[in-house]
């Protein structure tokens, strides 16, 4: 073996993966607090079945599954029940619980990307490329999507891979199992690699080969599934279908592909975005020719948020921002395949223990940035919510953003003027007419709206003050100039 491919040295091979994981916590840390508007409806449900409503938004209304997650609302409602045995409000409980899962998931996701670059190597360069892969996909989108399943569920696809590079298909198909739970779209990932290991068999033999290796993620997913279909009457979350209903209308036209572009951004721009895919790109060609199991599974997570992107595309999905959090992790996993392949000397595998100190140091500006505060709603939606509690409606409370708001009014009732947990408004939005409950007997008999005439939002409605009145403005925040307005229904009291 040539100088240059000799292994590095062990005390590097168990430092690096540890400072890896280190950097992850410390960028976890301070970016605990960094949860968005839409983790607030996970947290409600959360809130729910911690004071024995069971998991639901609404639980005076027939079940609908708003959590796209499932194995999140578990995980999530599993620390907070944690949370109260020690002490903690049943308010408090849920968000500690988020918190704390964003302290696990960040530096797991790290540690995933890591091992899916190295795969069964050691050498120099393979430990700097995992640690730099690594390091690419620390990029903001990871951080304000805290409290969410978009680092979960990539976390979960890149170590299925890394089961998948070492030959452990039950523990991969294990993984993928977990993975679809974090969110469906593993589902796409588990077909691809369970006609992989029924290639590997003899073409006679291929059915019971699939059979095999999708018996552990049958195994993992049908107790939910089960469960599901008990609670929420349905197999898969409501989240599809309504985002399905929205994407192509005249509230969410742009295709969703096109968000690609604005995904980019985050790594800082194009400046620092184009580089990176160049030298992605590379990787990929390079990996390509080593023909090798860590190549193999490189090429796999490209193709799975390929594939993603390609579904997402026609099912018309809204370009919502979380789901392109998998895509810079791919970008990442490329980048790092590229560097891998350089060929040093095993005295510089030590500057791959060095790296994880220089991502958090090129990141810190970010983490200490506008990524590490409260969503920039958070400080006037929650005293809205705590409005709404003590001045609670009759009927319902008619929402544009219903996580914070929905959160710190637990037991009102929300009708969402995105359809999430309100499926009747789906159908509303798919035919244009999203603001023609107005005139119904069922509206909401409070709205609140937000001072910006969001085609959604009731205020666009040209009869909207023939059926409300102004009750309260509730001043706060530079992002509408107008104040957060709550209006109540002309004919209550």
């Amino acid at each position: 073996m040539p100088s240059d491919e000799r292994p590095a040295s062990r005390p590097v091979q168990w430092l690096t993966p540890l400072l890896v994981v280190a950097a992850g916590a410390v960028a976890a840390w301070q970016t605990r607090n960094a949860m968005s508007d839409d983790a607030f409806i996970l947290l409600r449900v959360v809130r729910h079945w911690l004071e024995g409503n069971g998991p639901h938004y609404n639980p005076d209304l027939p079940p609908v599954q708003v959590v796209t997650s499932p194995l999140n609302l578990l995980l999530t409602t599993l620390v907070a029940l944690g949370g109260r045995s020690v002490g903690i409000s049943t308010e408090e409980a849920p968000v500690v619980a988020a918190q704390t899962l964003h302290l696990v998931w960040t530096p797991l996701l790290l540690l995933s990307v890591y091992l899916l670059v190295l795969g069964r190597r050691r050498s120099a360069g393979a430990m700097l490329g995992a640690t730099a892969g690594a390091g690419v996909a620390l990029f903001p989108a990871v951080y304000f999507t805290s409290g969410m399943e978009a680092s979960m569920a990539v976390a979960l696809a890149c170590f299925a891979l890394v089961a998948f590079q070492s030959g452990r298909w039950t523990l991969c198909a294990a993984l993928l199992g977990l993975g679809f739970l974090a969110r469906h779209d593993a589902l796409l990932l588990a077909v691809v690699l369970t006609w992989l290991y029924a290639k590997r068999e003899q073409a006679d033999d291929r059915f019971s080969a699939a059979v095999r290796f999708s018996t552990p993620f049958v195994l993992v997913v049908l107790p939910w599934l089960v469960a599901s279909l008990v609670l929420y009457h349905s197999a898969t979350p409501d989240t599809l279908s309504a985002k399905m209903a929205q994407g192509g209308t005249p509230y969410w036209p742009e295709a969703y592909y096109s968000g690609l572009v604005f995904s980019y951004d985050w790594f800082s721009g194009p400046e620092f975005t184009w580089p990176l895919l160049a030298v992605g790109f590379v990787g990929l060609l390079v990996s390509w020719r080593s023909r090798s199991g860590w190549a193999m599974g490189v090429w796999l997570l490209v193709l799975y948020q390929a594939l993603h992107l390609l579904a997402y595309s026609a099912l018309g999905v809204p370009r919502y921002h979380w789901y392109y959090v998998g895509y810079g992790v791919a970008i990442g996993v490329m980048v790092g395949a590229a560097i891998s392949v350089v060929r040093l000397p095993a005295w510089s595998a030590w500057l791959a223990s060095v790296m994880p100190a220089l991502t958090l140091n090129i990141a810190w500006g970010r983490l200490t940035g506008p990524w590490h505060q409260d969503d920039e709603r958070y400080p006037y939606y929650r005293p809205v919510g705590e409005y709404l509690s003590q001045h609670p409606p009759v009927r319902a409370v008619g929402l544009m953003e219903i996580g914070i708001i929905g959160y710190y009014a637990p037991h009102v009732t929300v009708f969402d003027f995105g359809g999430i947990a309100t499926p009747e408004q789906r159908e509303r939005i798919s035919r244009a007419e999203a603001t023609s409950w107005i005139e119904s007997d069922e509206a909401p008999d409070v709205v609140v709206v937000r001072g910006d005439r969001h085609p959604l939002e009731p205020d666009s409605h040209p009869d909207f003050k023939t059926y409300y009145y102004h009750e309260a403005t509730l001043e706060g925040g530079k992002r509408f100039e107008n104040g957060l307005q709550v209006w109540r229904r002309k004919d209550q009291p």
